[in-house]
């Protein structure tokens, strides 16, 4: 499974997903030197889980249940992270 998939399923399989778009950035990162350390990833992702949550608690929600990928195969994630009504403006 290829590493998109991996975090759509892994977001999608533990908070209820309004709205989810993944932009896969690592092209842009061929310069560093170090380039198998992972991708370069941005993600938008709309949920009620996130009500009343701060930025930094959603963000380490998210964090969370990318543990695992963010060893090897994710080097960036650069998170927006909205509850519905957010979203909505």
């Amino acid at each position: 499974m290829d590493i998109e998939k991996k975090i759509e399923q892994k977001i999608k399989a533990q908070i209820n997903v309004e709205h989810f778009e993944l932009i896969n950035e690592s092209d842009k990162h061929q310069h560093h030197p170090n380039r198998e350390s992972g991708g370069h990833f941005v993600i938008t992702v709309v949920s009620s889980d996130f009500n009343g949550l701060s930025r930094i608690e959603r963000q380490r929600k998210i964090f969370n249940f990318l543990k695992e990928e963010l060893k090897q195969e994710i080097h960036a994630l650069s998170m927006q992270l909205y509850d519905i009504s957010e979203w909505k403006k």
